[in-house]
């Protein structure tokens, strides 16, 4: 059975929005997939909140306010099991990658927005059901 992780990171101040996606896309996810090769996860997908880039970069708010969207991108790792999981969390931990991961996230990311979770049912509806 699949298991599927979502994390919640934000950006530090000092970047815009596109900033942190164009650094998010195309130099922290070759990283990760550098330092945990064949553990990579299946799928990871990312959905970048929509903000605005200039002033304070408020998101596109339906509900609720700004406070409740201090993060940039929702992400959602998809692993073929459990023990998938275990092998990349093993890698990921490595206190070296941990070092090369911290360095890296200190150029765009507040870790003080991080947040990660398991999911356990995804279920999806469409217009033909």
């Amino acid at each position: 059975m699949p298991t599927k992780v979502m994390l919640l990171f934000g950006r530090i101040d000092s970047i815009t929005p596109a900033a942190f996606k164009d650094h998010f896309e195309n130099v922290h996810i070759p990283l990760i997939k550098s330092l945990v090769g064949e553990d990579f996860p299946v799928k990871h997908t990312r959905m970048y909140l929509e903000r605005t880039e200039d002033g304070p970069n408020d998101a596109s708010v339906w509900i609720g306010g700004q406070d409740d969207f201090k993060f940039d991108v929702a992400a959602q790792m998809t692993f073929a099991d459990e023990e998938h999981w275990k092998r990349f969390m093993a890698k990921a931990t490595d206190p070296e990658v941990q070092k090369i991961l911290h360095e890296d996230d200190e150029k765009f990311s507040d870790r003080s927005k991080t947040r990660a979770v398991t999911l356990r049912d995804v279920c999806i509806a469409t217009n033909k059901d």
